[in-house]
């Protein structure tokens, strides 16, 4: 519920109620603090409506995200603050999480000796600072795990998200894609122990990764909006060197799906369609109103860490060697995570490989171009590039070759296209509708009629030769629903006219998924864009140059003669928008902004951007080996890898020891090179005096560093 909830806690219960009337009947959430239960009870507390003898407090909070057991019991993660990031599709409000606390359900925090109180205090202090990041983003009226292509598929399931079921409003979180939900763990139990309509009072599911909406530009006289989303997977988390390569199941470290989504507000329009549904009877057989928004344009490029059973542990070295599993074990799983995408994006995967072909490096590659030998070439195909090799010395106009490589790949998969906006069903008496009028909506049923959901032929729709109306629900909202921002009669849902579909996906990788591939991404996205700016009426076809030298010119941002430099407004949103996103994406798993957003942003290198990646380095370096296990911990947590189980040992290490040891290291380095310098500075009478002593300071600083390095998995 968007106007949020008021929370009453006594000695006895905790008791939760919206703050404003909403539709439906009148609940309220009620968890017992002795039995650690929950329930949804009807009517209004009168708990709320006065003062309560054993009353603890009452405050208002915006959602409840989850449950979690910890040492003293089960708490409850409440969120305290939110920030409005913008409008999706003109309708729907998206908000970031920026503050939660933690409720404890019971009092057995009480029982708890000094040890396992200080761990208590630290499990929630590391999830209160994990989710309080600023990076985790929701939606009270569209579920953000799904991307538009798929939103639009959840028009097979029955009931649609919002609709009544029962007397009851369905969860958002029916359709959700499980593999970006967030929340889903924490709110499990909720789930199980509430039963139904616990869902008004739990937060919508929750997206880690990148948001960055309304970005608004005028291309040809029009004025377009240009949105980026990027869901990172949540079923392999982990921060950079805690998290690499595939588990058994076919799940990779940093996996993100990224959406590029071009909107362009159509001045308001109706189109009427004949509904058809082989379930349709004659009682509800008529027309179909559908009022639409926005053209939508969307594009899903995806990214995940190299799909073998690999890791690279901190050790202080600054880039620790990568290690390869046992050599029978990467086949299985790298099977079944390319299955995984073929059942999620179509039956055509093109893989690019941007991994160094020498050094550290090379094994990987070497490992992942035999399996992916393995695999259907129907189906998929890997593409390897050696970035570093074939850009050094800032020969970025080499980059053309890899769009010239998969250039065929990016066109024949296509993208998401449609109209979004309300539709409503105008009943009448008599036979079976008129024909449809409008040929948007005639060209958008006739696709979807004969397409299935990953864009393949199908046998046309039944109803005497008229196609289905592709309108999909998403949401349901009644005229007075807050944030909106159009107006929607009773009956209208929010729904989708599917114009063509996506089929297929494009996987990139590097070593760390951030900065090559972010290289990568917003070449391929910015091809895409002018495709679609093209085929949506508001490019001219022949304003546009094909060739890919110009692709990566306008890529990148700078430089004479690509296209998008004729369109400057649009050139800074694009580039800036997926800069952001590099930056987004790279602070979460690696500790710091993207390396390379200069050229992202510019199109050239610069000194400036070098100082920039120098400092991101030293602050990877920093987090990668100091704070990265805490966040791992605390993400198992989130996330049920990890359950705290009360009465065990501290689950918790001591760095107490850790952060003795490498004082202790750090000083007598330093001592060193200050006793070396001092020898070097003041000369000696004696030239082999002067010579012992500068020998034998290096010798210290070298044997320090040895034990430093051969250790170094011990100060992590």
């Amino acid at each position: 519920m968007e106007g949020g909830f008021k929370v009453h806690e006594t000695l006895d219960k905790i008791v939760v109620a919206p703050l404003t009337a909403s539709a439906g009947p009148e609940e309220h959430l009620e968890i017992d603090r002795v039995r650690a239960s929950v329930a949804v009870r009807p009517g209004y507390p009168d708990v709320l409506r006065r003062q309560h003898e054993g009353s603890v407090g009452v405050r208002s909070v915006l959602g409840i995200m989850g449950s979690v057991s910890l040492l003293a019991g089960p708490y409850l993660i409440v969120v305290t603050r939110r920030r409005l990031v913008g409008r999706l599709l003109g309708a729907h409000d998206v908000w970031c999480v920026e503050g939660v606390e933690l409720l404890p359900y019971t009092h057995g925090a009480q029982s708890l000796g000094a040890v396992q109180a200080q761990d208590e205090e630290r499990l929630c202090r590391m999830l209160q600072d994990l989710l309080s990041t600023g990076q985790f983003f929701f939606s009270y009226d569209y579920d953000l795990t799904l991307s538009l292509q798929r939103a639009a598929a959840a028009r097979d399931a029955a009931p649609a998200p919002g609709a009544a079921a029962g007397g009851r409003r369905v969860p958002l979180s029916t359709h959700s894609d499980r593999r970006f939900y967030w929340n889903g763990f924490v709110q499990r139990g909720l789930f199980e122990q509430g039963g139904a309509g616990v869902d008004r009072f739990l937060l919508p599911p929750c997206i880690q990764g990148s948001v960055s909406l309304n970005r608004a530009v005028k291309v040809g006289g029009r004025d377009v909006e240009l949105d980026i989303i990027s869901r990172r997977g949540c079923r392999r988390a982990g921060p950079r060197y805690c998290s690499r390569g595939i588990d058994a199941d076919g799940n990779v470290s940093n996996f993100v799906e990224t959406e590029q989504i071009l909107s362009y507000r159509d001045a308001r329009r109706s189109v009427r369609a004949a509904a058809t549904a082989a379930t349709a009877t004659a009682a509800t057989a008529g027309s179909t109103h559908f009022d639409m928004r926005c053209h939508v344009a969307a594009l899903v490029q995806v990214r995940g860490s190299i799909p073998l059973q690999w890791s690279q542990r901190p050790n202080i070295r600054y880039k620790p060697k990568p290690r390869l599993g046992e050599a029978g074990a990467h086949g299985f799983p790298l099977r079944k995570h390319y299955q995984a995408l073929v059942e999620a994006y179509g039956r055509d995967v093109v893989s690019v490989d941007l991994i160094d072909q020498k050094g550290g490096e090379l094994p990987l590659g070497d490992c992942f171009r035999e399996h992916a030998r393995m695999l259907d070439p129907a189906v998929f195909r890997y593409v390897p590039f050696d970035f570093h090799k074939e850009c050094s010395h800032m020969r970025w106009d080499r980059l053309s070759l890899l769009l010239d490589k998969v250039g065929r790949d990016i066109v024949r998969h296509g993208f998401f296209l449609g109209a979004y906006g309300t539709y409503g069903r105008h009943l009448r008496g008599g036979g079976g509708g008129g024909l449809m009028n409008g040929t948007a909506a005639a060209a958008a049923a006739a696709t979807e009629a004969a397409c299935d959901t990953n864009g393949a032929r199908r046998p046309s729709a039944v109803g005497g030769g008229t196609a289905a109306l592709a309108a999909v629900v998403v949401d349901e909202k009644s005229t007075a629903a807050a944030g909106s921002g159009a107006e929607i009669r009773a009956g209208e849902r929010w729904g989708f006219i599917v114009y063509s579909r996506q089929n297929g996906v494009l996987r990139t990788n590097c070593i760390d998924c951030l900065d090559r591939t972010n290289v990568v991404q917003s070449m391929v996205a910015e091809r895409m864009l002018r495709r679609v700016l093209q085929q949506i009426g508001v490019l001219d076809p022949a304003s546009a140059s094909e060739s890919a030298s110009d692709d990566v010119t306008a890529g990148g941002g700078g430089g004479v003669g690509g296209w998008i430099a004729r369109y400057p407004h649009l050139q800074f949103v694009f580039k800036n928008a997926w800069a952001d996103n590099a930056d987004n994406l790279s602070l979460f798993y690696a500790g710091s902004g993207a390396l390379k957003t200069d050229f992202t942003r510019t199109g050239r290198r610069t000194v400036r951007g070098l100082l920039r990646d120098g400092y991101n380095s030293a602050l990877r370096y920093y987090h990668n080996n100091f704070t990265d296990g805490r966040k791992q911990d605390a993400l198992d947590l989130l996330l049920g890898k990890f359950r705290v189980r009360p009465g065990a040992p501290s689950p918790l290490r001591d760095s107490t020891l850790v952060l003795y040891r490498f004082r202790v290291i750090g000083l007598v380095l330093l001592a060193g090179v200050v006793m070396l310098l001092l020898a070097l500075a003041n000369p000696m009478a004696d030239s082999y005096s002067q010579m012992f002593h500068v020998a034998l300071w290096l010798l210290a600083l070298l044997v320090t560093w040895r034990l430093l390095l051969h250790y170094g998995s011990s100060f992590v």
